[in-house]
């Protein structure tokens, strides 16, 4: 959950000068800010507007393990440091000074193994790993992996309680590492490459517990290797191209515990691998084309166990292949465009065991297929957009979308532009779910989302503008939501569903920009409250849902941008809090719901950008700590 918060840079040099004299003490800065308050020149306004992001303690990085939030942040004496809450001020506190002194070890990559907390800090003498039980004395350096510098840890990976990662010890450049949590359980794995070169191990990939990954060795180029955490178990799978290029695998793909790649060697060229393993067990699946081209497998899909992908045999040129994971069972399911010329399948989307893409057959044009992985199985679903004078136009469905075991699409028919289509893999259940916009312009259906036992999408009709489409997947219940936004082009937005309702913001004349829900009937689809009254906007954003309450932050016209929230009525659509009395509002932003409590950053015009907490009533929105008070962040930056 790292990186939930985002932070910015400390003030400006520039800014301390221009609003503090050179000259002031300590004890003058109080005094220094009451007459900047009163003063009218431009320093006046810069240091009374607390409404800077660039104050406060710049809480980021939360992650919770185990009901406890650990975040990073600035209290102005100690740096950038780990900090940890329970979501009161109290127990609101510094983990551990880990860099002593003003300065930052700036903790990263906040990451959970099996309820211990593990990141990378700088103590003063690099970036190293470090852990944590959330108290001062638990809070170690695991080792120091590089005592000459930073180990410069990377790929941070957990394969079942084993922190497995990447760092350079100084001496032999970047490795496979791992730990326990404990100093002695913290090695190198192997030192692949001997000597300071490093392999640079990439791809760590967990098959069933094995980690795969790929690296390079002082023998060879980039390779398939695997370990069990041991040096003796960390070993090359297999050298598929001996010599310095290597065989550079890619696309590791686990299939029901089976390793699926694609690699090249100078004998077959880049073809599809497998392996189990075992140098003996990593074999070429099958050399679908003879000698050193390959056939460049791509876009590999797992439909139920059988992995699909599209090939160039160099016969039959780019065509859908599947595999079993034998040469036997590796064929080309079908030569759609009969000859060398391709097919080009795209779009592979697995629906309920189906697979379904676009293709061109050469005579149809690009259409709708379906297979099931034979050959009589694969087929033209539908020529959508058929023509009797020879000239093979195209459909080009896209959008390939799988709306509750229905597969949505995007195509264009006749003299229809490009509409909402659905499939139940029949020629006659292939069907234009209604023609919105009629001509050739079309509606240009976008933004598919599943809604209840619905499909809901933007869409014009060419006289409302791009608005709030919702479909059953029949034509009479294809239908406008509602014409909120009557004269302009722009969609809704923030689309947020709360217990079968659909929130989202919305312009119209009236009103301006507004919250708005909707049931999915015309009906049932209203302005939420019109919180800013009249034309101007409350610019709702920041949709967040806390146990079927909607959280938003909005300007009323009155309070600036604060945190509202609703139960779907204008009675019940409320401002939270008045964080900041007066026009300037808090300004919330990074809205994260943790343990039913929704925290967020916010600015009451005092203590600059801090940590709070809601639990929706005015007297439960509190400050969780003031980390950085602005008086001691002057005195201490001057």
């Amino acid at each position: 959950m790292s990186n939930i918060l985002s932070s910015t840079n400390p003030l400006s040099t520039e800014f301390r000068s221009s609003v503090i004299p050179a000259s002031s003490s300590s004890l003058e800065i109080p005094a220094a800010i009451a007459d900047l308050k009163a003063a009218s020149d431009p320093a006046s306004t810069t240091i009374t507007n607390l409404n800077s992001p660039t104050f406060g303690s710049l809480a980021s990085n939360l992650i919770n393990i185990n009901g406890t939030i650990y975040f990073t942040a600035d209290d102005g004496t100690d740096g950038v440091e780990l900090w940890k809450t329970d979501g009161t001020a109290a127990n609101t506190t510094l983990v551990k000074d880990i860099y002593l002194g003003s300065a930052s070890s700036n903790p990263t990559d906040l990451t959970n193994v099996n309820g211990t907390l593990y990141f990378t800090a700088d103590n003063g003498s690099g970036t190293e790993l470090w852990k944590s039980d959330g108290t001062t004395a638990g809070t170690v350096l695991v080792t120091d992996i590089n005592p000459s510098g930073s180990a410069a840890i990377t790929d941070l990976t957990n394969v079942n309680g084993t922190l497995y990662f990447t760092a350079d010890n100084g001496r032999n450049g970047r490795e496979l590492w791992k730990t326990d949590g404990t100093a002695t359980g913290t090695a190198l794995v192997k030192d692949i490459w001997a000597g300071s070169n490093g392999s640079d191990p990439s791809d760590l990939t967990d098959v069933n517990g094995t980690l795969y990954f790929t690296a390079f060795s002082d023998t060879g180029g980039r390779e398939l290797w695997k370990s069990n955490g041991t040096a003796d178990g960390t070993v090359l799978v297999k050298d598929i191209f001996a010599g310095a290029t290597g065989s550079d695998p890619s696309d590791l793909t686990n299939v029901n515990g089976t390793l699926y790649f694609v690699a090249f060697n100078d004998t077959n060229g880049i073809e599809l691998w497998k392996s189990d393993g075992s140098e003996a067990g990593t074999v070429v699946v099958k050399d679908i084309v003879d000698g050193s081209t390959g056939s460049s497998p791509d876009k590999l899909t797992n439909v139920n166990g059988t992995l699909f992908f599209t090939a160039n045999n160099l016969t039959n040129g780019i065509e859908l292949w599947k595999t079993d994971g034998t040469a036997g069972g590796t064929v080309l399911v079908k030569d759609i465009r009969s000859g060398s010329n391709s097919s080009s399948p795209s779009e592979l989307t697995n629906v309920n065991g189906t697979l379904y893409f676009t293709a061109d057959d050469g005579t149809t044009g690009a259409e709708l297929w379906k297979s099931d992985g034979t050959t009589d199985g694969t087929t033209l679903v539908k020529d959508i957009f058929s023509s009797s004078t020879g000239a093979n136009p195209s459909s080009n469905p896209a959008n390939l979308t799988n709306i509750n075991g229905t597969l949505y699409f995007t195509a264009r028919e006749g003299t229809d532009g490009t509409e909402l289509w659905k499939s139940n893999g029949t020629a006659d259940g292939t069907v234009l779910v209604k023609d919105i916009f009629p001509g050739i312009d079309g509606s240009n259906p976008t933004s598919l989302i599943a809604g209840t036992n619905a499909v809901y999408f933007a869409a014009s009709n060419g006289s409302k503008g791009t608005e709030l489409w919702k479909s059953d997947g029949t034509a009479d219940d294809t239908t406008l939501v509602s014409d909120v936004n009557r004269l302009s082009t722009q969609p809704p937005s923030n689309l947020t569903v709360i217990n079968n309702t659909l929130y989202f913001t919305a312009t119209d004349l009236t009103t301006g920009t507004e919250l708005w829900k909707t049931d999915g009937t015309l009906a049932g689809t209203a302005l939420v409250k019109d919180i800013n009254p009249g034309s101007g906007s409350s610019s709702p954003l920041n949709l967040t849902n806390v146990n079927g309450t909607l959280y938003f932050t909005a300007d009323d016209g009155t309070h600036g941008t604060e945190l509202w929230k609703t139960d779907g009525t204008a009675e019940g659509t409320v401002l939270v809090k008045d964080i900041n009395a007066g026009q300037n509002g808090s300004s919330p932003i990074n809205l994260i719901s943790i343990n039913s409590t929704l925290y967020f950053t916010a600015n009451d015009g005092t203590t600059g950008a801090e940590l709070w907490k809601t639990d929706g009533t005015a007297d439960g929105t509190t400050l969780v700590k003031d980390i950085l008070p602005v008086t001691r962040f002057l005195h201490l930056r001057i």
